[in-house]
């Protein structure tokens, strides 16, 4: 189970995750609030990081596009001495520059949905901490009473239901995630095998507009 799934589990059950059937309510109450501490703990490390990947691959795109935009230069340079291969491999190496710029920014883009997810995850679960910490002695009684009045196996039981039911939901997405990462995986599949078949046709463009270009 990933961060992701851990804190939205945690977030959504953890104020009923009191009905553990432990013997010591308190001890029940703090293993519960110890359990969500820990994930936000982990929750903001791996916030750091992914902040920091993204602006790794937003980076890497500048240099990227800018070693693009220095292949175009030298083909343009190679085609005005006169020597079309050396400007056809410079336009090349632009082609394949600018698509690795693509790639990075779009990994870019990826951390960025990570981190405006995590960042409204991370505060679900802050608040919820902070209420769980401030209920720590009321809820430590509710319970106590509760099992007392022999209510805990009822509550437990109808709790259990709708975290089966939330968890039964959360699988189906899961599983349409998969099967949409599935079909984006074959799709990506099949355009790396067009960008190799068209890299010849792409490079003639590129090399027909910057003849276009110098004899302007």
């Amino acid at each position: 189970m990933g961060l992701f799934d851990r804190l939205s589990q945690l977030v959504r059950a953890n104020v009923h995750a009191t009905f553990d059937g432990s013997p010591d309510p308190a001890a029940s109450v703090a293993l519960a609030i110890d359990e969500l501490r820990r994930e936000v703990e982990v929750g903001r490390k791996d916030l750091v990081q992914t902040v920091a990947s993204r602006k790794l691959h937003e980076a890497k795109a500048g240099e990227l596009e800018t070693e693009a935009t220095t292949w175009e230069a030298r083909a343009t340079n190679a085609l005005r001495a006169g020597d079309e291969p050396l400007a056809r491999e410079g336009l090349a190496r632009k082609l394949h520059a600018t698509k690795r710029a693509s790639e990075e920014l779009s990994l870019a883009s990826a951390r960025a949905a990570d981190e405006d997810r995590l960042r409204g995850l991370l505060a679900d679960a802050e608040a919820k901490l902070r209420e769980l910490e401030s209920r720590r002695a009321s809820l430590t009684a509710e319970l106590r009473r509760a099992r007392a009045a022999d209510a805990g196996p009822t509550a437990g039981t109808r709790l259990e239901r709708s975290l089966d039911r939330a968890a039964a939901l959360d699988a189906e997405l899961e599983a349409h995630a998969v099967l949409d990462d599935g079909r984006r995986a074959g799709v990506d599949a099949e355009l790396r095998k067009l960008v190799r078949s068209e890299q010849d046709a792409h490079v003639d463009d590129e090399l027909a507009a910057l003849k276009r270009k110098l004899g302007g």
